[in-house]
């Protein structure tokens, strides 16, 4: 499960599992989050575990958000998620602050 918590206006930290159990619901919570802000940040310090749908779930939220002109950052990004990104050779595709 993923938890949302708003820490600032348009400023939201995530926390749990972003995997294939949780990459659905969380890609759609993150739509309407996107929707809703011009300029979103997500912060994943709190994502403790994440797979290949994780990962996937971050691209979708940055080709989304590119669509509707909006500019999502991803805040610390946990170093197993930059692996991930770098052996599954997306790193460029990912906003990585």
């Amino acid at each position: 499960m993923i938890a949302w918590q708003e820490l600032a206006p348009g400023h939201w930290q995530l926390a749990g599992s972003l995997n294939f159990e949780t990459a659905q619901k969380s890609y759609k919570q993150g739509q309407r989050l996107v929707e809703q802000n011009r300029a979103p940040i997500f912060d994943l310090s709190g994502v403790e575990q994440c797979d290949s749908a994780g990962l996937a779930t971050l691209i979708g939220w940055i080709s989304f958000s590119q669509r509707l002109n909006r500019a999502l950052r991803l805040t610390n990004i946990p170093p197993q998620l930059h692996a991930l990104a770098k052996i599954s050779d997306c790193e460029s595709l990912l906003a990585f602050d």
